[in-house]
């Protein structure tokens, strides 16, 4: 009797190794490839706290969406001589809440006088958030053609750096 209970069970798992591709069954092989069970993702308090500030390259605008600080009216390599504000905004994926970030601005490798920025940090880590940094321009005044460049600094690690070229129409 034992003989035929363990015939019985065999009988089917050989069936089910044999090698005519034709004869498989859409449930095994749906049953076969499923993924292990997915785990719980970690609560919020299970997910480390940031350590030091993560930034994205600046992307620059012309515009900005106020509240977002996102950029709205991007530009790829250059400005028009003629725009009245240059906008430098920032993603900042990951920062410990009280980071202070200074942000220099450079005009063919010169310093800009007076237009340093600091701005202490919240703690970001569960999505970035947008700073913004700007030129304003005087009205009727062009700006000097030339490269402009930003540089966002964490004490003394950079953090987010980008140039941009300022051309005359």
């Amino acid at each position: 009797m034992r003989a035929v209970v363990c015939l019985c069970l065999l009988v089917p798992v050989l069936v089910a190794c044999g090698d005519d591709p034709d004869s498989s069954d859409p449930t095994e092989v749906a049953t076969a490839a499923a993924p292990e069970p997915a785990t719980e993702a970690p609560s919020a308090t299970e997910i480390p706290a940031p350590v030091q500030v993560v930034a994205a390259d600046p992307v620059w605008a012309t515009s900005i969406e106020p509240g977002t600080n996102r950029p709205v009216a991007e530009v790829e390599d250059e400005f028009d001589a003629t725009a009245p504000v240059i906008f430098a905004a920032v993603s900042v994926v990951s920062a410990p809440a009280g980071s202070i970030l200074v942000a220099n601005w450079t005009y063919n490798d010169t310093p800009v006088q007076g237009m340093d920025a600091t701005v202490q940090l919240p703690e970001v880590r569960f999505e970035p958030i947008w700073l913004e940094f700007h030129l304003e321009r005087q009205s009727g005044d062009e700006w000097p053609d030339g490269e402009y460049r930003i540089t966002l600094r964490e004490g003394d690690r950079v953090v987010s750096e980008g140039a941009v070229e300022v051309v005359a129409p």
